[in-house]
C-alpha cells in the first residue's frame, strides 16, 4: 500500500543539509582550525613523552622503542593516554627499569585492571601500599612449625 505526498520523492527533508555558501566555507575554517588545534596538541604530547624518554635513560637512539611507546596514544583504552604514558614512565625511572618492555608491562597491567586515568592508577596504588585485604598478595603455603625436613630420612647408608 503506497501512500501518497505531495514532496517529490528524490528529496528528503529530514537529511536535507544543504547550506548556504557563507555557512559551508565558515564551517569548513572552523573545522580546519579544529584540526590544526588538535594536530598542535598531538605534537606537543608526542614532544613531552619523547623528550622524557630521552632524558631519563630510555635510550635516546632507540628510535622503535618510541615509536612503539606512542602506539599507545592511539590504540588504547586510556581516557588520557598521555599522562597514563607519563605516569607508567616516572614508574619504571622510580623503579630504575629503564626498558620499553617494562613499561608497556604496566601499561598491559593498568588496561587489563581498567584503571583508565591517572586517579584511578593512584587509587589502586594507594589501596596495594594500605595492606587492603582484597590487594593482599599470597605469599605461599604456610608450613607447619613442628615439621622438621630431613634430607638423607629414609636412605641406609
Amino acid at each position: 500500500m503506497f501512500i501518497l505526498d505531495d514532496s517529490p520523492p528524490y528529496i528528503d527533508e529530514a537529511n536535507n543539509d544543504t547550506l548556504t555558501t557563507r555557512d559551508t566555507i565558515s564551517g569548513q575554517k572552523e573545522k580546519e582550525k579544529q584540526k590544526e588545534n588538535k594536530k598542535q596538541q598531538q605534537k606537543e604530547t608526542v614532544s613531552e613523552i619523547i623528550e622524557f624518554w630521552d632524558q631519563n635513560g630510555f635510550g635516546y637512539s632507540n628510535v622503535n622503542g618510541k615509536e612503539q611507546l606512542l602506539s599507545w596514544l592511539d590504540d588504547t583504552k586510556f581516557l588520557n593516554p598521555k599522562d597514563v604514558i607519563m605516569k607508567a614512565l616516572q614508574i619504571a625511572c622510580t623503579n630504575n627499569k629503564r626498558k620499553l618492555n617494562y613499561v608497556v608491562g604496566i601499561l598491559k597491567n593498568w588496561e587489563n585492571e581498567s584503571l583508565l586515568t591517572v586517579e584511578e592508577i593512584d587509587l589502586s596504588n594507594n589501596k596495594k601500599e594500605s595492606g587492603d585485604e582484597q590487594y593482599q598478595s599470597i605469599k605461599g603455603r604456610d608450613v607447619p612449625t613442628e615439621f622438621e625436613l630431613k634430607l638423607t630420612a629414609g636412605e641406609d647408608w
